[in-house]
């Protein structure tokens, strides 16, 4: 996937309405059961228990710590989609998928729809009883890949440069769990913050959702989303877009 878009919530715009705070990137008719207590114009100091450190077991299972470990020793070294040692390539299929809009490496915002295309390898891991998809990355060091078990658990990683920026946890290819974005670390290695935080069940939200800006030790966006809350069809522009694909015979 476009690993801009991992990034997009950096660049919100803030609203402001009768001095209220409001979420960036959810329309303000969906926000009347928002509670935001941060926000990129107004950050807060971040309060020891919310620190954005992986250590963190306020944010982090030790389960879903040795998950995030685990995606990241086996598939940030990957250098060819089609060839990769312990999975055994099924197929491929032309993906696409579809966004309302994006910023481009110069930080300016390009209004769509886009559709982009790209091949996915799918690939069997039968040593975890596994099917593995690996996206054709987009630039250098990209990578997507999503992993799926015959319950339909799983979860989906991408890295840039071969770094680690984002893990979420998903059920029937809908998020359920932790959604994480990391801050880019060393190449291969375990990042060690995170920069964007918040958790789905059942492919709704609900509870934290947290943004940081780690060098000044604040919380630039905190805002307590209503259990059940739709946040992907209340995003302003397209959150995190799913794959279509046609497989190829």
């Amino acid at each position: 996937m476009r690993a801009i878009l991992f990034y997009a919530f950096c660049f919100g715009v803030l609203h402001q309405v009768n001095s209220a705070l409001l979420m960036p990137f959810i329309r303000p008719e969906a926000q009347s059961n928002i509670v935001v207590k941060a926000s990129f114009d107004h950050p807060v100091p971040t309060p020891p228990y919310l620190t954005n450190l992986l250590t963190n077991t306020n944010l982090f299972s030790p389960a879903e710590l040795d998950s995030i470990s685990a995606a990241n020793r086996r598939f940030s070294s990957i250098t060819n989609i089609y060839s990769v040692v312990g999975l055994k390539l099924i197929k491929t299929n032309q993906c696409y998928y579809i966004v309302n809009g994006w910023l481009t490496p110069e930080g300016k915002y390009e209004k769509g729809p886009f559709t982009n295309f790209f091949t996915v390898a799918v690939h069997s891991d039968s040593e975890h009883q596994e099917t593995v998809e690996i996206a054709e990355p987009e630039y250098p060091g990209g990578l997507t890949c999503r992993v799926r078990r015959p319950n339909g658990e799983g979860y989906n990683v991408g890295f840039a440069g071969g770094s680690l920026v984002s893990y979420a946890q998903v059920k029937n290819q809908r998020f359920d769990g932790l959604y994480v974005l990391f801050i880019l670390g060393k190449k291969h290695v375990l990042p060690e913050q995170c920069y964007l935080w918040t958790r789905f069940k059942h492919g709704m939200a609900g509870g934290n959702f947290l943004t940081w800006n780690g060098e000044a030790g604040q919380l630039n966006v905190w805002a307590v989303l209503p259990e059940g809350f739709d946040f992907i069809g209340n995003c302003v522009d397209t959150f995190d877009p799913a794959w279509s694909c046609e497989s190829n015979p």
